[in-house]
């Protein structure tokens, strides 16, 4: 992996520096976060002239905002972004909303891309409403510094004037079936909610329209989940792969994978991954498909019995490892297998035991958490 970074940062340009993050310790309270001198939801206002040599690059680390909510500090309207022609640069984009976390730098309020700060919000209104890593910090942030909830609405609009969101509430719980939209207008996420709790189904589509996750739930546990390919974007990457290397018959990106998009009930949905969850959603069932036919990956997680079970796949469809846990006994058993059907197994101690069969831990089925804007 050394030998990797080097070689990949070898081809950096001489404006740039090779950018490593090491993982970020999450946040829980004001203790965690003392190390931040202002921390702010802001809106990008202006990032400055571009040098637009060989490359496009901004000619100054100036960021001008506007801020929408102050968590910590006092409000200012400039921040610096000390990566800014490095491969470290935050990618702002004017008219973009962010989660800043700004600490005194050269005497100056900077913002680094190996930290919390993140994107909250696309110029264009879009929001993550699947992968809801920022929206939740910035609701830990309210809790924290206990910002007033503000109001909630039945309908959101993005900047364009089209529906981001069209909810509705009983009781002031949701209620009903829920629709978001991406700013094109294309159907992002339907879902259904009883007085506040999930149930029914999920639907999550790609932002060509097509289904790429359906989530079923139980008892306020998810009962099932079903992911499936963007087959129309793979389709599309495949073809100019093709164009690449249409000449070698052994290619990776040989025509025929072309062959391989299968459709599911007659649908052009093709199956990426399987959780099937037991009735307490702490046990679970997950196959994983290749881009061709066949499984890649099954694993099995058995909470009442305590085990755990893994099955790796060749491409052949031929078994590559077999690895089970087994808690009770604090022992691991692993298989591997060369294609041609010979195995090895090794077994020892269970290390990874105490963390797979955490009875503390949240249900490996518990439901998404609900955010209402």
């Amino acid at each position: 992996m050394k030998l990797l970074l080097t070689l990949l940062c070898s081809f950096i340009t001489t404006q740039a520096y090779c950018c490593w993050c090491e993982g970020i310790k999450p946040f829980k309270n004001k203790e965690d976060l003392k190390g931040y001198q202002a921390i702010a939801l802001v809106r990008i206002d202006d990032l400055g002239p571009v040098d637009s040599g060989r490359i496009t690059l901004r000619k100054t680390p100036n960021v001008k905002v506007t801020v929408l909510e102050q968590f910590k500090g006092e409000p200012t309207t400039l921040f610096v972004d000390p990566g800014f022609n490095t491969t470290c640069n935050l990618g702002l984009e004017v008219g973009e909303v962010w989660l800043f976390f700004g600490i005194v730098y050269e005497g100056k309020m900077s913002v680094f891309s190996c930290d919390h700060t993140t994107k909250y919000q696309d110029a264009d209104g879009y929001r993550d409403w699947f992968n809801t890593y920022t929206m939740e910090k910035l609701a830990l942030l309210r809790d924290i510094y206990q910002h007033p909830s503000s109001t909630v609405l039945s309908k959101i609009l993005c900047p364009n004037g089209k529906t981001e969101v069209s909810q509705h509430f009983k009781n002031g719980r949701l209620d009903g079936k829920r629709n978001i939209w991406y700013p094109t207008g294309i159907p992002f996420i339907t879902e259904e909610f009883n007085n506040g709790i999930r149930t029914g189904h999920r639907l999550i589509y790609s932002p060509s329209g097509q289904l790429i996750r359906d989530v079923t739930y139980r008892d306020n546990l998810i009962a099932k989940a079903v992911s499936y390919l963007d087959t129309g974007e793979a389709s599309e990457r495949i073809k100019m792969r093709i164009m690449l290397a249409f000449d070698h018959k052994d290619s990776l990106f040989n025509i025929h994978q072309l062959d391989s998009m299968r459709t599911v009930n007659g649908r052009d949905k093709q199956l990426q991954q399987v959780y099937e969850y037991s009735a307490d959603g702490r046990s679970y069932i997950r196959k994983s498909y290749k881009v061709t036919e066949g499984m890649s990956l099954e694993e099995r997680l058995d909470m009442k019995e305590e085990v755990y079970e893994i099955r790796v796949y060749y491409p052949n469809g031929n078994l590559k490892l077999h690895r089970t846990s087994y808690n009770k006994l604090n022992q691991e058993i692993e298989r591997s297998y060369a294609n041609n059907g010979t195995s090895k197994e090794v077994a020892g101690n269970c290390g990874q035991c105490k963390v797979i069969f955490n009875k503390d831990a949240s249900p490996a089925g518990a439901p998404e958490r609900i955010f209402l804007q």
